[in-house]
């Protein structure tokens, strides 16, 4: 457009010329056609660089098989070596944080790194830096935010063929937010809000009693759609979702969680 502007500003006064301006109209057109054509190419070439580096051997082979029914060690006493109370502390005294693990961990008290899905996430990482340096930064950002969407959505899927016992979500909630901040770390952008309905989801499972569970899903269904920090949308579970998703706890099997929205 200033091309244009400029070369009407510069000759349109003189009838001479004219042939020249239009030559400028059509070259005009035909950069923007290049340009339109230029992106659709670095589009395609983007999403078959987060194809190539989806983990489709690990959603396969470990995802897709991993049970989240975890069973509770027993403790020096013959209990339970983890259990949440109601006084808010785990087996070790560490205090639990509000999704139910200890603080900086995952099920047990585990440290995030040491957790099983971070046999995936470490090499993955590795790959991101690497290609860091090969990308522009922009297009390195759409590569790994193209990448978090497609994880985010094969996880998500993956979940609802599973079920779950507390302990087993509280790991599923650490899992989750190791590959969400270690994605988010790999890039310039954070690509948290990726993960905003998988964070949900899990979330949501760590429900700790039926009461919990139901009002969890009422102050989720009650958030309705809206934006991220600049302008990134993120998705919320609708009611029928959120239902179903804490009918994959083995602990509220039977209940009805779908009549509080009739």
């Amino acid at each position: 457009a200033a091309v244009r502007a400029a070369a009407a500003d510069g000759f349109g006064a003189h009838a001479p010329l004219a042939d020249g301006l239009m030559l400028t109209e059509g070259s005009v057109g035909e950069i923007e056609g290049f340009g339109t054509e230029l992106n659709g190419h670095l589009k395609a070439a983007v999403g078959e660089i987060a194809e190539g580096l989806l983990p489709t051997a690990w959603l396969l082979l470990e995802w897709q098989t991993a049970s989240y029914l975890v069973k509770r060690p027993a403790g020096p006493n013959g209990h339970d070596g983890y259990s949440s109370n109601g006084n808010g502390y785990g087996s070790s005294g560490q205090q639990l944080s509000a999704g139910g693990e200890e603080e900086g961990g995952g099920a047990e008290g585990t440290p995030l790194e040491q957790l099983p899905v971070s046999q995936m996430v470490r090499p993955l990482v590795k790959k991101l830096d690497e290609l860091r340096l090969r990308l522009l930064p922009a297009a390195h950002a759409a590569a790994v935010e193209q990448l978090a969407r497609s994880l985010a959505l094969r996880m998500e899927e993956g979940i609802f063929t599973k079920r779950f016992n507390e302990l087993g979500a509280i790991q599923l909630q650490a899992e989750v937010r190791l590959i969400s901040d270690s994605l988010s770390a790999a890039t310039d952008e954070s690509v948290r809000h990726c993960f905003a309905r998988l964070t949900q989801v899990a979330f949501l499972l760590t429900a700790a009693s039926v009461g919990e569970a139901i009002a969890l899903m009422a102050e989720a269904v009650a958030a309705a759609d809206g934006e991220e920090g600049g302008g990134k949308q993120r998705q919320r579970l609708t009611a029928a979702e959120a239902c179903r998703v804490v009918s994959l706890r083995v602990e509220f099997a039977g209940h009805d969680f779908s009549a509080m929205f009739e």
